[in-house]
């Protein structure tokens, strides 16, 4: 029996499932506040408090994972927990106390993430949303102990910085703060796969409820021991240091302590020689006086008004305001003329696009109406409306079919840019680098993964058909027992399934398959070995056939690591996204 063959060229490597982000956490970032060490720190550490807390014994250990997502939490908070248990949290109008908190980010945790992923993010403290909030709630309260032992991605966020680096001893609690972060939590979905729609910001949005800032209200007064990694930054002021003052280390010249402590700073008036001498939202003049930042709408100016430069300014705006070059005035986020360097920092209807500062037409982008005509300026596509493409500097109308192109965006509406190195057969052939007619369902298509195939969105699937011997525009992806072909670029089988050899005699032995049962032959290239059911997260990993080392390709996610939490099992499967071509949601974690 003659079996047809595959073709013999090479597709290179295979296609990725692009999501528009990273992965998305069940805890992702729910502040901008770095990953922090411990809270109760003793005298001799620099972060350290004098006194510390309670000398408690510290807590169990609590588990987590390494894929660098953020806090605990995640996007979206719900109350009652995945089995219905929990507090229910505070509304936004209702004073709340910091317990509230953390209650409601542990309900959120619960009701996202599944019993496995809550078994590597939490560990022991997984067990229930009670013991989540027990344990931390006694970190914050009680324990001192120094560091926080999760690895970074799980409760290294706001809860981390709750348990391990706050002191209640150096700050005072916000009621309504703490209940406008509860609610934000409250408020927040489950992750999900994102929309693929352009993202724009919202005018107005951008405080962030669950700031330290706005969690905390500052209790040490200047020469007070203070917590480096809560002093001020670009963004936030101190948390612990009242206003006048500021966080620095031992080793600061300004600093006349061996230990961090809050320093006196200057604020409106007061004598400086540079920015650094003066309080946060103040900034060092040409007079030598500490002067109030602008808000929206002051006047604002670069220290080159010729020439200005973002990294230049000289009379400053406060965090989330920019100095705009054309007005000179200090400009919100998310408006028109904010200087920006990304469509999503502006608002709908509004693009990132260049804009000339005198003659320097290079530096500066800013919020502008969308592209409508040759004048408008541009630096990518999405600059100009639909029937129009960026050549790199202006918006251009689009090309007709049989017009020349080096890119898809291009050509109008209905077409592609033929770029296309191999043929529906898989032989090599010379691109058109014309604009061509979208192909529709079963006609032929190119099957390359460096440019269009040319199947129309509805049928945008290009798959190889044995029977023809050709790649065809297909409308869905192959079902269970279809035939398949391993070496195309692009996935061809339904979630779940993959493509093996069946039927080592059939004329073509490929198809899309679940595979063997536990026990049973792989499939008969692989007959001497044994099916072995991958696993989720928080599941044992460790290769059977290596004893103390781990095996990734157990896993969903194929992401073995070690078992931090010391909850009986050397290595477990992580909370890595599973694909979705491996029956899964292609989320961190989708509850």
């Amino acid at each position: 029996m003659i079996r047809k063959s595959i073709p013999v060229w090479t597709l290179g490597a295979a296609l990725a499932l692009t999501l528009g982000v990273g992965p998305v956490g069940c805890g992702g970032s729910d502040t901008d506040t770095a990953d922090f060490g411990g809270s109760g720190n003793d005298d001799d550490d620099e972060d350290s408090s004098s006194g510390g807390r309670k000398a408690s014994g510290g807590s169990k250990a609590t588990g987590g994972k390494s894929n660098g997502t953020g806090a605990m939490g995640g996007d979206t908070a719900s109350t009652g927990g995945r089995n219905g248990t929990g507090s229910g949290g505070k509304s936004s109008t209702e004073p709340a106390k910091i317990e509230d908190l953390i209650a409601a980010i542990c309900e959120y945790e619960f009701n996202c993430c599944s019993e496995g992923e809550l078994a590597y993010r939490l560990g022991s403290t997984g067990e229930s949303v009670d013991e989540c909030i027990k344990d931390f709630t006694f970190q914050l309260k009680e324990s001192n102990a120094a560091s926080n032992p999760f690895p970074t991605g799980t409760a290294t966020g706001l809860l981390g910085i709750l348990g391990y680096t706050v002191d209640l001893k150096r700050v005072e609690e916000s009621p309504k703060g703490i209940a406008e972060c509860i609610a934000s939590w409250e408020s927040r979905e489950c992750p999900k796969l994102p929309s693929g729609e352009a993202s724009f910001c919202e005018p107005g949005v951008g405080k962030n409820p669950c700031a330290l800032t706005n969690l905390f209200k500052p209790a040490l007064a200047e020469g007070d021991r203070c917590t480096l990694s809560l002093s001020e930054n670009t963004t936030e002021n101190d948390v612990e240091c009242k206003a006048g003052t500021t966080c620095l280390p031992a080793n600061d010249p300004d600093n006349p302590n061996d230990y961090p402590s809050c320093v006196r700073r200057g604020v409106a008036e007061e004598p400086c020689s540079a920015d650094k001498d003066c309080d946060f939202n103040f900034y060092c003049n040409r007079s030598g006086d500490c002067t109030e930042k602008g808000d929206e709408g002051d006047d604002c100016s670069f220290k080159d008004p010729d020439a200005p430069s973002p990294m230049a300014v000289e009379a400053d705006c406060k965090p989330g305001l920019k100095c705009s070059p054309e007005t000179e005035k200090c400009v919100a986020q998310c408006k028109e003329d904010f200087p920006c360097s990304s469509n999503s920092e502006c608002p709908e209807g509004l693009v990132c696009a260049p804009t000339t500062i005198g003659n320097d037409s290079v530096t500066w982008k800013t919020c502008q109406p969308i592209g409508k005509n040759a004048n408008a300026r541009c630096d990518e596509d999405a600059d100009c409306e639909p029937n129009r493409y960026c050549d790199g500097n202006v918006c251009q109308a689009d090309k007709s079919i049989n017009d020349g192109c080096v890119r898809d965006e291009m050509c109008e509406s209905g077409s592609f840019c033929d770029r296309a190195t191999v043929n529906e057969n898989g032989a090599v052939r010379t691109p058109s680098l014309a604009c061509t007619a979208y192909f529709q369902a079963g006609a032929t298509c190119f099957p390359v993964a460096d440019a269009s195939n040319g199947c129309a969105s509805a049928a945008s699937r290009c798959i190889y058909n044995p029977d023809d011997l050709e790649y065809q525009c297909s409308k869905n992806l192959r079902k269970a027992n279809e035939p398949c072909n391993p070496d195309n670029g692009v996935p061809e089988c339904q979630a779940g399934l993959k493509c093996e050899v069946v039927d080592s005699t059939a004329d073509w032995p490929y198809a899309c398959t679940k595979g063997a049962s536990k026990g049973e032959a792989c499939d008969d290239d692989l007959e001497k070995k044994k099916k072995t059911e991958q696993r989720g997260p928080g599941e044992d990993c460790e290769d059977p056939d290596y004893p103390g080392y781990p095996n990734d390709s157990l896993c969903l996610n194929s992401s073995c690591v070690r078992n931090w939490a010391n909850t009986g099992i050397d290595w477990l499967c992580s909370d890595a996204p599973v694909p979705v071509d491996n029956a899964g949601s292609g989320l961190t974690c989708g509850g």
